[in-house]
C-alpha cells in the first residue's frame, strides 16, 4: 500500500506541471485568438472611419483603439471606453501605461496606410475624385503588439516565437531540442515584415512579452484624401 501511494506520488509530480502547462498555454492561445479577433475589427472600422474623414490618421486610429481596449484594459460600460480612449490618444501615440496595463510598455498598435500611396494624393484629386474609371481605395494593414501575461505560458510562448522567428541569439538552438541546433530550413517557420520583425525583436529583448497580431483591411474612399493627411504614408508611431 505504501509502495502505491509513493507511486502515485511520482506520477502526480511528473504529470501535475505538464498539465498545467498545458490548462495556462490553452489559455494564452484562447487570448490569442481573441485579441486577433478584435484587431480585425478594429481594422476594419479604421478603415471604415478613414474613407469617411479623407483617411486621417488620427480618426482611424482612435477607432481602432477602441476596439482593441478590451484586449489589454478593464472596460466595463461603454462609457469607459470613450472616456479611456480619450485619455489614451492625449498620450505619446497610443503607448501602453505601465502602471494601468499591468507593466506593459511600448506602442499598443501601429496603423499603415498601404494605399492610396502619398504620391497619389494631390491637392486637385478632389476635383476628379469619383469621376469615373476604377474606385480608390484605402488599406490599411495593423499590427496589434499584443502582450502575453498568462504566468509561465507568456514566457514559453515568447522564447518559441523567438525561435520560429530565428531572432537573437537564444534562435540558435531548437527549444523542443536544445541538444541539437537549427537546421537551415527550420529558422523561417513564421514570416514577419522587416520592420516588424525588427520591432519584435527590440521589445522581446527588453524583456517586453508581446506578439505582433497582423490584419487588414480595405474599403473604397468616399471622401477624397487630402496632401495634409498624407505629409507622412503611415499613421503614427510607425517607424
Amino acid at each position: 500500500m505504501a509502495m502505491a501511494r509513493g507511486q502515485a506520488q511520482v506520477e502526480a509530480a511528473l504529470t501535475l506541471p505538464l498539465v498545467l502547462f498545458v490548462i495556462l498555454g490553452m489559455v494564452q492561445l484562447f487570448l490569442m485568438l481573441q485579441a486577433r479577433h478584435l484587431a480585425q475589427y478594429a481594422a476594419f472600422w479604421a478603415a471604415r472611419e478613414g474613407s469617411v474623414t479623407q483617411a486621417r490618421c488620427d480618426d482611424m486610429s482612435r477607432v481602432a483603439l477602441k476596439a482593441l481596449l478590451p484586449t489589454f484594459a478593464t472596460v466595463r460600460h461603454p462609457e469607459d471606453v470613450d472616456r479611456e480612449a480619450t485619455r489614451r490618444s492625449q498620450l505619446d501615440h497610443y503607448r501602453y501605461d505601465p502602471a494601468r496595463d499591468r507593466g506593459a510598455r511600448g506602442d499598443i498598435f501601429w496603423l499603415r496606410r498601404e494605399r492610396p500611396l502619398a504620391a497619389e494624393v494631390r491637392d486637385a484629386l478632389e476635383e476628379t475624385f469619383d469621376q469615373g474609371g476604377p474606385p480608390m481605395r484605402l488599406e490599411v494593414t495593423l499590427i496589434h503588439w499584443f502582450p502575453l501575461r498568462v504566468p509561465f505560458a507568456s514566457a514559453v510562448f515568447a522564447q518559441a516565437f523567438r525561435t520560429s522567428l530565428a531572432l537573437g541569439a537564444r534562435s540558435e538552438r531548437d527549444l523542443l531540442a536544445p541538444d541539437r541546433a537549427l537546421e537551415a530550413g527550420q529558422v523561417a517557420r513564421l514570416q514577419l515584415d522587416g520592420q516588424v520583425r525588427e520591432a519584435f525583436e527590440a521589445r522581446l529583448s527588453a524583456g517586453e512579452l508581446v506578439f505582433p497580431i497582423t490584419v487588414s483591411s480595405s474599403m473604397r474612399l468616399m471622401t477624397p484624401p487630402r496632401p495634409r493627411s498624407f505629409l507622412r504614408q503611415h499613421c503614427l508611431p510607425v517607424p
